[in-house]
C-alpha cells in the first residue's frame, strides 16, 4: 500500500508459456498509475515500465538498483566487440608480415621456384606448393596458439570476470570454424607470394630486376599499415588508461582516503554500540561516524515536483562526526540555535529551489538551513550534480559505520572484520567485498579498467609484432643493398650518410604512418572521450604514441643500418 522507493527491488517475472511479457509494458504503464504509484505523477517528467529478458540483460546497458549492478554478473559488450576487432588486426599483421618476409625473400625463393619451373613444373603447381606453405604454418600457429590460450585462460578470466574454457573450442561448431578459419587465413597469407613468385621468368631472375620490384611494390606498404595500426592502438591505450585514473582519483568534494564503509546488520542498539566501541579502542581507528548514506552510496534519493520543475534531491543522515570523517565544506552556518537535528543543503539545492545563501527556511520542508555546504559529488564524477540535505543528529540504526584508519589498510580490516565477526556473526565481506570506498570507486570504474588492460596488452602486441617485422624487413632490405653501399663508400660516402640513408629510409614510412593514424585516432579516442562529462586533455598521447613508434623503429633498424655500413667495401665488391 506504501512504496517509497521507486528503483527500491530488482523485479524478476516469471511468464506463462507462450506469454511475451515484453509486449505487456502497456499494461504494467497502467497498472502502476491506478495504484498511484508517485513516479508516474510528476508534473513534466514521463515514465515508462520497460521489460527486459533474463537472457538479454548480460549485455544490457539497462542498469537495476545501484547494489544489483555491483553484485551481480553482467557482461560488457564493448569488451568483446573490441577483443574482437584487435584480434583481427593482429591476426592482420600477421598475415602482412607473413607476405611481407615471404615476397623479401622472394628472389632466393624465385631461383628454387625457377628451377622447378625448368625441371617440368607447371606454373599452377608452383603457386599451390607455396599457398601449401601457408596452410601448413597457420595450421601450426594454430596448435601453438590453442596451447598459449589454454595457459593465459586463467588470466583471461580474471581479467575478464567471466569463465573462459579453451576446450569449448573442441566443440563440432567451434572445430569446423577454426579449420574454416585456418585455411582462409593460410590461403590469403600464401596467395600474394605465391602469385608473385609463380609469375617470374628465370630471365628476370638473372638480370635481378624481380626483387627490386617486389621490394618497392609490398614491403614498403605493409610497413605503413602496421605503423597506423600501431599508432592508433598505443595512443588509444594511453589514453583509456589516463581517462581511468582521471575517473578514479578526480576530486569528488569529500575525502575518502583511508575510509571504509563497514555495513550494519542489526537494529539492536546493544550491538551496534558494543561494535563502535570495540572499534574506537583499535589504535589505528582514528574516526568513527555512524551513517544513514554516504557520498558514494549515494543517500536516499526523495524526487519531488516543486514550481513545475522536477527536483531529484539526495538525503544523508550522519551524527555529530559525519562532516568530519568525510572532510565536508560548510561554506555558511546560520547559527539557527541549538537542536536535536540540523538541516545542511547544497549551493546546488539552493540553486534549484531558486534560494539564497541568506535564506534560514527551507520552502518544501518544514526545517530550518543550518547552513550551507561547498558541493560534492555522489556516487562517482561522472554523475550528475545532485542538490543535497544532509541532516545530522542522533543515528540509532544505521545503514553503515564510516571508519577512518591510518597505517596499513589490510591489517586494519582483518582486526575490524574480528571484530564485526563477534558482533553480527558474519564476516564484513559477506555484504561488502570492497568496504574502503577508494576500491569501491576503482570498481565502479571496472569496466573502463578491463579495457585499458585488455587495449594495452593489445598493443604491446601489435608493436611488438611490427617492430619483429621492421627488423626482418630491414635486414632483408639492408641486406639486398649492401652492394651499393659498398660503391657510395668508395665513391666517398662516409658511415654517417650511409647510415642515415638506410635508416631515413624506413623511418619516413614510420612518419607517414602517423599522418595517417593521427586523425584516426583522434577521431575513435574522441568519440570513446564523449561518453564522459568529465574528462582529460587526451591529444598528447597521440603524439606520444607516434614518437614511441618512431623511437621503436629507429632502434630497430640502427644496427642493420649501423652494421652495412661499417663494413668494409671490399667484402662485398670482391664478390662481384
Amino acid at each position: 500500500s506504501h512504496m517509497g522507493n521507486a528503483t527500491g527491488t530488482t523485479q524478476l517475472l516469471l511468464a506463462q508459456p507462450g506469454v511475451d511479457l515484453t509486449e505487456q509494458e502497456e499494461a504494467f504503464d497502467k497498472m502502476y498509475k491506478d495504484m498511484g504509484f508517485w513516479i508516474y505523477k510528476l508534473d513534466g517528467k514521463e515514465t515508462h515500465t520497460h521489460l527486459l529478458r533474463l537472457s538479454d540483460r548480460y549485455f544490457s546497458e539497462v542498469s537495476g538498483s545501484f547494489n544489483s549492478d555491483r553484485q551481480s554478473l553482467r557482461g560488457d559488450r564493448k569488451i568483446v566487440n573490441i577483443l574482437f576487432a584487435v584480434g583481427i588486426v593482429i591476426l592482420l599483421f600477421s598475415v602482412f608480415n607473413y607476405i611481407n618476409l615471404s615476397t623479401a625473400q622472394s628472389g632466393n625463393r624465385a631461383r628454387e621456384m625457377a628451377t622447378r619451373r625448368l625441371m617440368g613444373a607447371q606454373r599452377s603447381e608452383v603457386a599451390i606448393r607455396l599457398m601449401c606453405e601457408g596452410e601448413v604454418l597457420c595450421f601450426l600457429s594454430l596448435l601453438i596458439g590453442l596451447v598459449l590460450a589454454w595457459a593465459a585462460a586463467p588470466f583471461a578470466s580474471e581479467l575478464l570476470q567471466a569463465k573462459i574454457d579453451v576446450t569449448d573450442v573442441f566443440q563440432p561448431l567451434y572445430l569446423t570454424g577454426m579449420i574454416l578459419l585456418v585455411l582462409v587465413v593460410g590461403g590469403v597469407s600464401g596467395a600474394i607470394p605465391a602469385f608473385v613468385i609463380s609469375q617470374v621468368k628465370p630471365i628476370d631472375v638473372v638480370r635481378g630486376t624481380f626483387r627490386l620490384q617486389t621490394r618497392m611494390t609490398f614491403s614498403r606498404v605493409f610497413i605503413v599499415i602496421q605503423n597506423v595500426a600501431t599508432i592508433v592502438m598505443v595512443s588509444a591505450a594511453l589514453s583509456i588508461w589516463s581517462q581511468t585514473q582521471h575517473l578514479i582519483n578526480a576530486p569528488m568534494g569529500y575525502d575518502m582516503d583511508h575510509l571504509m564503509a563497514v555495513p550494519s546488520l542489526s537494529s539492536d542498539s546493544v550491538k551496534i554500540q558494543t561494535f563502535v566501541n570495540e572499534i574506537r579502542k583499535l589504535p589505528f581507528v582514528q574516526m568513527v561516524s555512524l551513517s544513514q548514506g554516504h557520498p558514494f552510496q549515494g543517500g536516499n534519493n526523495n524526487t519531488f515536483s516543486y514550481e513545475g520543475n522536477v527536483i531529484s534531491e539526495q538525503l544523508f543522515y550522519g551524527d555529530s562526526c559525519y562532516f568530519k570523517i568525510l572532510g565536508l565544506k560548510v561554506a555558511r552556518e546560520n547559527n539557527v540555535g541549538a537542536s536535536t537535528y540540523n538541516f545542511y543543503v547544497n549551493r546546488q539545492w539552493l540553486a534549484e529551489m531558486g534560494m539564497t545563501e541568506e535564506s534560514k527556511e527551507m520552502i518544501v520542508h518544514p526545517y530550518p538551513i543550518s547552513g550551507v555546504m561547498e558541493d560534492f559529488k555522489i556516487r562517482t564524477i561522472t554523475s550528475e550534480q545532485h542538490p543535497v540535505l544532509v541532516i545530522i543528529g542522533k543515528i540509532t540504526n544505521p545503514w553503515d559505520f564510516l571508519v577512518k584508519v591510518s597505517g596499513d589498510e589490510d591489517e586494519a580490516l582483518r582486526r575490524i572484520d574480528e571484530i564485526f565477526v563477534q558482533c553480527f556473526q558474519h564476516h564484513i565481506a559477506d555484504v561488502e567485498p570492497h568496504p574502503y570506498i577508494k576500491d569501491q570507486m576503482k570498481q565502479a570504474y571496472a569496466s573502463e579498467r578491463r579495457l585499458s588492460t585488455v587495449v594495452a596488452l593489445f598493443a604491446l602486441v601489435a608493436l611488438l609484432i611490427s617492430v619483429l617485422g621492421l627488423l626482418a624487413m630491414s635486414t632483408y632490405y639492408i641486406n639486398g643493398r649492401r652492394r651499393e653501399v659498398a660503391i657510395r663508400k668508395v665513391f666517398g660516402s662516409t658511415s654517417a650518410q650511409v647510415r642515415r640513408r638506410l635508416t631515413g629510409t624506413f623511418l619516413v614510412h614510420v612518419l607517414l604512418a602517423f599522418v595517417v593514424a593521427a586523425p584516426i585516432a583522434w577521431w575513435l579516442i574522441g568519440k570513446w572521450m564523449l561518453t564522459y562529462s568529465s574528462r582529460i586533455v587526451w591529444w598528447p598521447w597521440i603524439a606520444f604514441a607516434g614518437v614511441l613508434c618512431l623511437l621503436f623503429s629507429f632502434v630497430t633498424v640502427f644496427t642493420q643500418s649501423h652494421q652495412a655500413a661499417e663494413t668494409n667495401p671490399v667484402t662485398h665488391l670482391k664478390d662481384e
